[in-house]
């Protein structure tokens, strides 16, 4: 019973992984779609998840965590409906934030994590990886063949926003995915902790084609940074505990001048970008300075306790459009309020503890472990950039407070 459970659990988190990624959306973007059949399919996996008498025991906090946050959405749904004027109707509240229901699937995938997980996290970056090689065909034949061989990728891409001058070519971008993250830290960890050396050399490439889609693909300068303070922080981690401590440090301070060298440009470029006056970036600047004035004013106007509500995934003004996705963690103080932020932040906070006491109990050695630290220390960085409950990114954060909870598990035996 508990072995076809697990091979259950593992299906279904891959399919959900394979859906919210958007391998599918060829010919269109039906990501609101693939969201709300994995928000159906998790519920049925939790349920599933608790009949079964060998389950492994939920966390009091966690069960608190999820309880509180689904009634978040409740009550968040009900003061929708009860609004004259609401922004967004119940159905499009539904179907952009039912993604809420992903965080059922913690539990599922922490047994899957404890029971198989040499191969668990390996087969999802995998995937990711065979993913985002394909992004970078379809990018390369759009940009410079003509042939758009996934018009739905480029859905709702259209105009200035979505292209951007590399050199003196003016190219199409392709957005990131919720991925991302776990990618280039379980690559970082393999490179650092795997004793076989096509390991480190087949993960080292893997890091190279993070970085590469990264930086011309989707042309992220903010999650090319936050992604080589990652590598530098897992390096810094991994040296703390080794015994060629001076000549490590010594590499590590090469590697940051390499890494500097290489992106200078990228550097520079994007301190300029937080420069209203940047002849590049400094209108795309401006509007988002305004736009975090326009929400902080919106959510003081609101129930400072609870929110705003839920809001449309863009604003139209005389003279901006506010994109929510661009604001981060911080849409989630505007949108629910104080009560809803701080349950929000919890995974986070619980994540920057358990992470500071596996580094002081050396458990490092365990991938699970590291990457649980790599992780926490990306997506705190990443909360500026990213909103990880936002209905894109939200898939990841089942995996994440899995391995927080994996991590605190180890740490009490």
């Amino acid at each position: 019973m508990k072995i076809s459970c697990l091979k259950v659990y593992k299906l279904i988190v891959l399919l959900v992984v394979i859906l919210n990624l958007g391998i599918l959306n060829i010919n269109y973007n039906k990501s609101i779609t693939w969201l709300y059949l994995s928000s159906i399919i998790s519920i049925a996996t939790f349920f599933v998840f608790l009949l079964n008498k060998h389950h492994i025991k939920m966390n009091s906090e966690y069960v608190l965590y999820l309880t509180l946050i689904i009634v978040l959405f409740f009550i968040q749904l009900f003061r929708c409906i009860q609004q004259f004027m609401p922004e967004l109707s119940v159905k499009e509240a539904v179907q952009r934030y039912n993604g809420v229901f992903l965080l059922l699937l913690t539990y599922p995938i922490l047994e899957v994590l404890k029971k198989d997980k040499r191969d668990f996290l390996k087969q999802v970056v995998i995937i990711g990886y065979i993913y985002l090689f394909f992004r970078i065909v379809v990018w390369f034949m759009f940009n410079f063949k003509g042939i758009n061989i996934a018009p739905g990728y480029f859905s709702g891409q259209s105009g200035t926003a979505w292209t951007r001058q590399l050199g003196n070519l003016n190219l199409s971008r392709l957005s990131g995915t919720f991925l991302d993250n776990l990618l280039i830290v379980y690559s970082t960890v393999k490179v650092l902790n795997s004793d076989l050396k096509k390991d480190k050399i087949l993960y080292g490439l893997f890091l190279v084609l993070w970085f590469m889609y990264t930086t011309i693909v989707y042309q992220s300068r903010m999650q090319a940074v936050i992604g080589i303070f990652t590598v530098l922080f897992l390096i810094y981690v991994k040296n703390k505990f080794s015994k060629n401590k001076v000549l490590n440090y010594l590499l590590l301070l090469l590697l940051l001048f390499a890494i500097i060298m290489s992106y200078y440009d990228n550097i520079v470029g994007l301190l300029q970008s937080f420069s209203t006056t940047d002849s590049m970036y400094g209108g795309s600047t401006a509007a988002r300075l305004n736009g975090i004035e326009y929400f902080y004013g919106l959510w003081r106007n609101s129930n400072v306790l609870l929110g705003t509500g839920f809001l449309p995934d863009q604003i139209k003004l005389t003279y901006y459009t506010f994109y929510v996705v661009d604001y981060g963690f911080f849409m989630n103080l505007v949108e629910f309020g104080i009560i809803g932020s701080f349950i929000y932040l919890f995974p986070f906070i619980k994540g920057l503890i358990v992470g500071v006491k596996v580094i002081r109990n050396k458990l490092i050695t365990d991938n699970m472990i590291f990457c649980q630290i790599g992780l926490t220390f990306y997506m705190t960085l990443g909360m500026v950039l990213y909103n990880y409950y936002w209905m894109d990114y939200i898939t990841i954060m089942p995996f994440f407070i899995s391995l927080v909870l994996y991590s605190a598990n180890t740490l009490r035996g």
